[in-house]
């Protein structure tokens, strides 16, 4: 699997310290699966440096899926399951434009073919969320506790029965306002 340079500084970031914290002798301990026989001690480069320098050389082989898979294996997330799911979508925006997805199936982690990239749909669903949850929410009110005239409390709950009713039908425009 070869990875642009984005998603090397993303997974690197993973490795080092969003899975899991890993100190230099974790990392060389990390790196030893993949067929690196480094010895921590003396002189040893930052973390980010070494990470990079080992996901350099890992970059377009089948180490590099090895890699990924290591780091998300599930067993590492027992009773975190949730935050797995969550890291891996997030590296998945990234893997999208090197045209792959981790897939997490149960316990275990594939990849496949990502599809088409849309940046804008994405955008538009999450407005589109957060308007549907202001939307959402009912307000009640208690008309008699406003001390208005006893002659508007009729007209000003045949409104309020229509805002609902154009609630519910998913038509928020129809809804009114009220100015105090």
């Amino acid at each position: 699997m070869l990875l642009n340079a984005k998603s090397l500084e993303k997974l690197r970031i993973l490795i080092n310290e969003e899975t899991t914290y890993r100190s230099g002798p974790q990392l060389v301990s990390f790196f030893h699966q993949f067929g690196f026989n480094d010895v921590y001690g003396q002189g040893f480069p930052s973390r980010w440096m070494y990470t990079d320098n080992k996901l350099s050389k890992l970059n377009g082989s089948s180490d590099m899926d090895k890699c990924i898979r290591t780091l998300f294996d599930p067993i590492n997330y027992i009773g975190r399951f949730a935050e797995l799911d969550s890291l891996i979508e997030e590296f998945n925006q990234y893997l999208a434009f090197d045209g792959w997805q981790v897939v997490r199936n149960n316990r275990e982690i594939t990849f496949c073919k990502a599809g088409i990239i849309d940046i804008d749909k994405r955008k538009e669903e999450a407005t589109i969320t957060e308007e549907q949850s202001f939307l959402g929410k009912n307000y009640f009110l208690d008309l008699n506790r406003l001390n208005l005239q006893s002659s508007l409390i009729p007209i000003m709950e045949s409104r309020i029965d229509e805002i609902r009713k154009s609630m519910a039908n998913k038509l928020p425009l129809a809804s009114i306002f009220f100015i105090w």
